[in-house]
């Protein structure tokens, strides 16, 4: 009976025991016990993610953020080949709103430099996300423009002869549209741009030296008299001097005689044209020379020394006098 006994308590006490350890009230997880491996990612899933270090906004939203903007000095050469406009750079802004990072996207090569050098001295204010200061990512435009009218202060053997542009035009005008047609015609069969070419590099065979001692010595002036070469030679391209031609040919030649020439080279008009053409040419050549001391040159050369004094003002004193 005692065996009995003693063995329902043993029964009893382990029941109780089992009961206990699956009882909801046991502080099992609940009071620092430790948790499982999958409770533990569950809990670390839960957290914020990282703010990002860097972000990219918009170059006309970072333009209203500027506090300092340095504005590029027109580089002399580009000045003198009358190049412009814009230079895109991507820039990397750092926390500070100092630019840490530039890369030219696109641009002349003339510009560029001095784009980057001006943007590298920009300030924006501080960007912040979420209340941190963060890098941006932008896209800059630098725009190059030339001033369209600048003579204030040039020297009256520098400026450019009103007058004769003035009679230039009126001799152009003076002569019949349809003449003026037939001749423009007549200068692209007989290739007439290209003998001004061969004229202009006899031209400015001659000037460069004249051009040299005009100016004062400088690291980039024989850059400079080169830009100067490389404009004037691209302006016959153009009609400029062209629209000189036209009214010579017109005084030595009726419209009748131009259209025959336009037809047929080797007639008897043609004949004429090639017993006029030293005379033509002459006087063309002459024409041409005169426009380019009284209008061109002494354009090209003002915008040169006035650039060349305001960077270097003690070479005002050295500059030749002629």
């Amino acid at each position: 009976m005692k065996t009995r006994a003693m063995v329902l308590m043993i029964l009893v006490t382990m029941c109780g025991g089992a009961a206990r350890a699956q009882s909801p009230s046991s502080p099992a997880g609940l009071r620092g016990a430790p948790q499982s491996a999958d409770e533990q990612a569950d809990t670390q899933g839960t957290e914020p993610p990282a703010l990002p270090k860097r972000i990219r906004v918009g170059g006309n939203v970072m333009e209203a953020k500027l506090v300092n903007k340095v504005v590029p000095a027109y580089p002399p050469p580009a000045k003198m080949a009358h190049v412009e406009g814009t230079v895109i750079l991507n820039a990397v802004i750092g926390r500070d709103g100092a630019v840490k990072d530039l890369k030219i996207v696109s641009g002349h090569p003339l510009l560029a430099q001095a784009a980057v050098d001006a943007v590298r001295r920009w300030r924006y204010q501080t960007t912040l996300l979420n209340g941190d200061p963060v890098e941006v990512e932008t896209e800059i435009d630098v725009n190059f423009t030339l001033a369209r009218s600048d003579a204030a202060g040039t020297p009256a053997n520098l400026t450019v002869d009103a007058e004769r542009v003035k009679a230039e035009k009126a001799a152009l005008d003076a002569v019949d549209p349809a003449t003026v047609a037939d001749i423009r015609q007549m200068v692209d069969l007989a290739g007439v741009k290209a003998q001004m070419v061969r004229v202009m590099n006899v031209l400015m065979g001659q000037l460069r030296p004249l051009m040299i001692g005009k100016l004062p010595a400088s690291d980039y002036r024989e850059q400079l008299i080169d830009e100067v070469i490389a404009n004037m030679t691209q302006r016959f391209s153009t009609d400029e001097f062209i629209d000189l031609y036209i009214p010579v040919m017109a005084r030595h030649f009726s419209d009748d005689e131009i259209k025959g020439i336009i037809a047929f080279y080797e007639s008897p008009v043609g004949r004429h044209y090639v017993q006029e053409q030293p005379a033509v040419s002459g006087e063309f050549q002459a024409e041409m020379t005169e426009h380019w001391q009284k209008v061109d040159m002494p354009q090209l050369m003002s915008e040169m020394m006035q650039k060349i004094k305001a960077d270097h003002p003690e070479l005002e004193e050295k500059t030749p006098q002629h």
